[in-house]
């Protein structure tokens, strides 16, 4: 029987992401399963430090510029070059499921690493997403949830 082949993606803002990870990984391989990495930026040195001999993918980075306290409002300002970079991480993740042959996909906070009739966790801590504006929160929301809702399985360990 052959090793369960599992791609581990966390979001590169920052290392919470990943580090939230290096547990889950710990535990595929404890249980036999192929753990193979993706991400990005700083994320990407680190699973690449903690496991140099798995297979490691760089997806592309979302981008953020914080220039206010507001999360949302970084986020809002830049969702044109967010929801690119979400489709192109998604098209990336398609291609490759079909060259890499993965059993399941775990996502942390990457929006765009599911894919259809393949297993797909999106791991996260943010399932209602306030903004300062009641109305902006109740679209945020049905935005995250949208998102959401292209995965099998929705985690949250927090």
């Amino acid at each position: 029987m052959c090793a369960k082949r599992i791609l581990v993606a966390p979001l590169g803002w920052g290392l919470g992401h990943a580090t939230r990870c290096i547990p889950l990984v710990e535990e595929l391989l404890r249980a036999g399963a192929e753990p193979w990495l993706a991400s990005d930026g700083r994320a990407l040195h680190l699973l690449r430090r903690e496991f140099p001999d798995l297979p490691l993918l760089e997806l592309p980075s979302y981008p953020i510029r914080y220039f206010s306290d507001h999360m949302v409002l970084n986020v809002a300002t830049r969702s044109h070059g967010l929801l690119a970079a979400i489709w192109r991480e998604n098209r990336l993740v398609q291609r490759w499921v079909r060259e890499h042959r993965f059993d399941a996909l775990l996502s942390d906070n990457r929006f765009g690493c599911f894919a259809p009739g393949l297993p797909s966790i999106f791991l996260t801590h943010q399932l209602f997403i306030r903004t300062p504006w009641q109305a902006l929160s109740w679209a945020v929301r049905q935005l995250n949830h949208r998102f959401i809702r292209q995965f099998s399985e929705c985690w949250v360990p927090d």
